[in-house]
């Protein structure tokens, strides 16, 4: 285990959306994706060097997530080209570029702002938009029409379902249910790709990320949690302790 700080150039300030997740960090921790300056510039930084790369040509991209062997980095592309964007409907993309540069790929087009991505280990993108007609969404990496996962289920007061993230091995994924705002209206569930069954993991959360391991993270009232979990059952094992603290 390493720790250590990452100080932006002062050209090069985070992207903030508190509606996405800025930074995403390769498998194996070599490499890091983010989003730079007021045209939200897409950048990759390799850890061993000192400073990050500007991807040319890509602009407007959110919530970058890479692919496991590190090669890739998908985001969306919230102004595309082509597409329509208002109040109501708001159209973008989904695509990926290599991490060494070049033209993003097109993977599909999609309605709505973005609500999180993740890519499994069978080659697929989980993602998720603020449409509420859909919940979870899944593409193949290479491209195709994205196949609606879950819808929210609105006789229980679900709102929408965002924050995907694969496990290992692509038998499932966690996400996150809305069922209102503020974080006490917030739960984690996790989704069987089998069976398509769905069951809560835990509530008042913000949302779940899964470590190499297995163990879901989560943002809980300033804390960063982290709770066992069984992969072969999906299911939680023992109580969930508060892994740090955070002032976000």
């Amino acid at each position: 285990m390493s720790r250590f700080g990452i100080t932006l150039p002062p050209a090069q300030p985070l992207a903030f959306s508190i509606n996405d997740r800025d930074v995403a960090i390769s498998a194996d921790g070599t490499r890091l994706a983010y989003t730079a300056g007021d045209q939200a510039q897409l950048m990759v930084r390799a850890l061993d060097q000192l400073d990050a790369v500007p991807l040319a040509g890509i602009a407007n991209a959110r919530a970058p997530f890479l692919s496991p062997d590190g090669r890739w980095i998908g985001f969306f592309d919230r102004l595309d080209e082509g597409f329509t964007t208002g109040p109501v409907v708001q159209r973008g993309a989904l695509r990926k570029v290599s991490t060494s540069g070049g033209p993003p790929i097109a993977i599909c087009p999609l309605t709505g702002a973005s609500r999180g991505a993740s890519w499994g280990p069978d080659d697929s993108i989980v993602f998720a938009t603020s449409d509420p007609s859909t919940g979870l969404l899944r593409v193949p990496a290479s491209g195709g029409e994205p196949e609606v996962l879950t819808k929210p289920d609105t006789a229980k007061g679900e709102r929408d379902h965002y924050f995907p993230s694969m496990l290992p091995g692509a038998r499932g994924v966690l996400f996150t249910i809305t069922t209102g705002s503020g974080l006490a209206n917030r739960q984690v569930a996790v989704l069987d790709l089998k069976t398509g069954q769905r069951q809560n993991v835990d509530s008042v959360r913000k949302s779940g990320r899964v470590r190499r391991d297995g163990t879901p993270d989560s943002y809980r009232w300033r804390a960063l949690w982290a709770v066992r979990f069984d992969l072969a059952t999906l299911t939680v094992v023992g109580d969930p302790g508060a892994a740090q603290s955070s002032r976000c």
